[in-house]
Order: structure tokens, then sequence, then C-alpha cells
């Protein structure tokens, strides 16, 4: 059984590259069509565009697994669902995995009292001392941005498509009631999502950790959802902005809480990041979507 701990920490994040080091990930079962080997450890790892691969040194001939099949089933009792890996390199002692879904869900059932992840591609927080807090319902989500963001982004420009560790997210319940899996994600991510109106562009969300009160591993999210790079260029957002998202953010989720109104919101942010990130190579193309998204709202 994968204990949270071979899991990888804020810690290994703090230097901004990816991919940071490797973590065990276990099952009871991989299974290909009728053949199956039982007790698996996959050795995980991102890439420097955060992808998840699972890496199996097989113990038999993997042609043997593999033959006549496409896809492996990964089970067990720390997955709350069976989880399809795509095989996208083969060799003689080694057999590389892509799962088909990110994140991949590690754990379900137990309930968090806190829960960590790591923002890829975030906002710069210089001018709001690094952190930020934001009341989200019954939580509260604290963002503290790494030191070695601050130091990439004076040279950005090298970086321009590279996905950087920008800052850990930290989520707690303020009513002290524990805080499930699914809840934890979609809070997380929506606040990634937000971040689009101060970057101009999209940042990601992943390695999802949840512990309970005696830091005790609750549930996993392991994997990042996806970025633009990490450098952009400069749009409207000034310092002052920057300072004051958290009740900007109270705004939105107020605005989005409204199905239609959360359509609208969204079409036109997608405009908004898309004349962002396309003004560089077509300025033609930036000035519709910037017109679209005004139209949209």
């Amino acid at each position: 059984m994968t204990t949270l701990r071979a899991f990888l920490e804020p810690a290994d994040f703090e230097h901004g590259l990816f991919p940071p080091r490797n973590f065990e990930l276990r099952g009871d079962k991989l299974a290909i069509g009728d053949a199956y080997t039982s007790i698996v450890s996959l050795e995980a790892r991102y890439d420097r565009h955060t992808t998840l691969y699972l890496d199996h040194n097989n113990p038999n001939d993997p042609f043997k697994l593999l033959s006549g099949h496409t896809n492996a089933i990964l089970s067990g009792s720390d997955f709350p669902e069976p989880v399809e890996l795509l095989s996208v390199s083969m060799q003689a002692d080694r057999t590389v995995f892509l799962p088909r879904f990110q994140p991949l869900q590690w754990r379900r059932a137990d309930a968090a009292t806190s829960v960590s992840a790591i923002l890829v591609n975030g906002p710069s927080l210089e001018y709001a001392n690094g952190q930020l807090s934001f009341a989200v319902d019954k939580y509260t989500i604290k963002c503290r941005e790494f030191q070695s963001a601050r130091d990439f982004r004076r040279e950005a420009r090298l970086h321009k498509d590279d996905s950087i560790a920008t800052a850990e997210l930290v989520m707690t319940a303020t009513d002290g009631n524990p805080i499930n899996a699914d809840t934890a994600l979609t809070e997380l991510t929506d606040l990634s999502r937000f971040f689009t109106f101060v970057r101009g562009s999209n940042s990601a969300v992943g390695n999802l950790r949840g512990l309970d009160a005696n830091s005790a591993p609750t549930f996993a999210h392991l994997g990042f959802g996806k970025s633009d790079g990490f450098w952009s260029e400069r749009n409207w957002c000034d310092e002052m902005v920057i300072r004051q998202t958290p009740e900007i953010y109270g705004l939105y989720r107020s605005v989005t809480s409204e199905p239609e109104a959360r359509r609208v919101l969204v079409r036109a942010l997608d405009y908004y990041r898309a004349a962002n990130v396309g003004r560089a190579t077509s300025p033609q193309l930036a000035l519709v979507a910037s017109y679209a998204a005004l139209e949209k709202v």
C-alpha cells in the first residue's frame, strides 16, 4: 500500500523546475486483458510540462503481458476507480505508462482537515508580499509564492514555454468540518482558473495532498491540469489588482454561482486568455478575441 509520505511534498517543488524527484505508487493489480501482474510498484514522475508518467519495471517479459492489447488497468484498494493507463514506451526491462485522465485519484473515502496543492505558472504575487488569502464559502485558501518563482520571472523569456511551480495553495475549513477530495479539487481548480484574470493566461493546479488532524494521509490527486507557458505578455493587471484579488474573487464566485452568468463569464475569460496568449504571434487574432470577450460581457 502506498503511503502519502511517498508522494511529493511542497518542499520538492520549492526550486520551481520540473521534474522534481520521483515517487512510488503501488497497486494491487495491473491488468491488460486476461493477463495481469499482482502487487505492482510503479515509479511515478513528472516531465518538464507536468505530465505524470508511471514506470513499471517488469519482472517478466513485458511483451507477453502487452501482446494484443492497448491499454492497461491499474486497480486496488487505494483507487476509488480503476485507472486506465496508455503504454507510451516499452523496453525489455521497463514499460512506461501515461494515465489516460489526469489528475489521478488516490483514495476518496476519508476527508481531510487541510489540503495542500501546487500552483503552476501562477501570477506574480510580488506586490502582495508573496502571499494571498481567499475566503471560499466555509473554506480558506492561502497562496504562498515560492522565492524561486521571483527569480525565474527576472529571466521569464528564457522559460517562455516552461512549467514552473510558482506557489503552494493550502486549503482549510473555517468551521472545522472535514474537506472531501472532490470539493478540494473543484475549489482549487476554480481558483487557479480565476488567476487567468490577473495573469492573462492559464495557470494550473495539481499534486493535491489531503491530511487529517494528525497529518495522516487521506486522499491525493496526482497530476496537473493544463497551463499556458510561464512567460506571458503584460496585460491590464497592475499591482493594485493583485492585492485586491481576494475581494475580486468573492465577486467572481458570486457571479459564477448562477449557471448562465457562469457560462458567459467563462467564455469571456477564454477569449481574454486567447487574446493575451496569441498577440505575440498574431495581433489581428488577438484583437478579434479581445472584441469577442467584450461582446460577451
